[in-house]
């Protein structure tokens, strides 16, 4: 089945038959409660996170002294949970620059910067400025996040060929270059 957006829409734009108000979803008060900002509760993301982390990297140790069977399956999951805990990072890093993984302010510059962003290659303080242009500048021409959507929705070779590219590692070698380009200076955040 192949999603089709009418003609008229941009490919970032949902068709308004399948808008609905928040308001229509959830209650004031749920939507209150899901806004509600806590240390307790930033502290446990962090550290379910850097625990899966953790308890992961501590099994893929443990794998080569197993018999190969075992070994390569364990090794091939302990990426894949890697992989997800690495995104996990990303998201808390990005709820911590909008200030919202802490109720203390503090809180999320320090444990959302060393904790969260660093580990990925990132500065909260510079993600939190390119990140607010894209908030104030979304699906516009200087939208620091369009490259991220203006290529979707896509076709199956070219799905395929993103699949290929990050299957390979050739994605993630393109993001460590402009990343280690971006702070040489070289090109801009």
């Amino acid at each position: 089945m192949t999603a089709t957006i009418p003609d008229s829409a941009s490919p970032t734009e949902l068709p308004s038959d399948t808008r609905r108000k928040l308001s229509e979803l959830l209650t004031r008060d749920e939507i209150r409660k899901l806004n509600e900002r806590s240390d307790l509760m930033g502290f446990v993301a962090v550290g379910f996170t850097w625990s899966v982390i953790v308890a992961t990297l501590a099994l893929i140790a443990w794998a080569p002294a197993q018999p190969l069977w075992l070994a390569v399956p364990v090794f091939a999951l302990g990426m894949v949970v890697l992989a997800g805990r690495h995104l996990g990072l990303a998201i808390l890093h990005h709820e911590a620059a909008h200030k919202s993984l802490f109720k203390t302010p503090w809180l999320n510059e320090l444990i959302g910067d060393w904790l969260c962003a660093r580990p990925t290659w990132n500065d909260l303080k510079k993600y939190r400025t390119h990140h607010f242009t894209h908030h104030r500048r979304t699906n516009q021409p200087d939208d620091t996040d369009l490259s991220l959507v203006e290529s979707f929705p896509t076709t199956r070779a070219s799905l395929g060929r993103k699949l290929m590219r990050d299957v390979t590692g050739l994605t993630g070698l393109k993001a460590l270059f402009g990343r280690a380009l971006m702070d040489l200076g070289l090109i801009k955040w």
